[in-house]
């Protein structure tokens, strides 16, 4: 079983200055700093299987899927699907999520959830990366 986690962020100041096209024509800075509240993922094999299943913790909802190509990307788990469809898992898998900051905060926990979930799904495919 892999469990990855990735922390919150709150922004003091700046942040929708480090985007296109305001960052190009006037500059930007930030000024933000990460919390002790985390999205946290685990993903475990389903051995002999090519079953998807996906649980949040925090809102309740589970859905499985026969394989990887049957997911579809709606509904409220689109981001963990969507990246789940993206690294292509070629086994089952169980994917479980969590989030410690309560939902529509503006604490950045989708950011923190995208992170978390990319690193687990990349170790559990074994796929070795490098961020330049």
């Amino acid at each position: 079983m892999i469990h990855t986690s990735a922390p919150t962020r709150f922004d003091f100041a700046g942040a929708p200055t480090d985007v296109e096209p305001f960052r190009t024509r006037e500059g930007g800075y930030v000024v933000n700093a990460s919390l002790g509240i985390r999205v946290s993922v685990s993903v475990s094999p389903l051995e002999g299987k090519s079953e998807i299943v996906i649980e949040s913790r925090d809102l309740g909802v589970e859905e499985r899927y026969s394989s990887v190509d049957a997911i579809k990307e709606d509904g409220v788990l689109r981001l963990i699907k969507a990246a789940t469809k993206h690294v292509h898992p070629e086994r089952g898998i169980r994917i479980t999520t969590r989030s410690d900051a309560p939902r529509g905060s503006g604490l950045g926990a989708s950011a923190a959830l995208a992170i978390a979930l990319i690193s687990a799904l990349r170790q559990a495919k074994d796929e070795s990366f490098t961020i330049d």
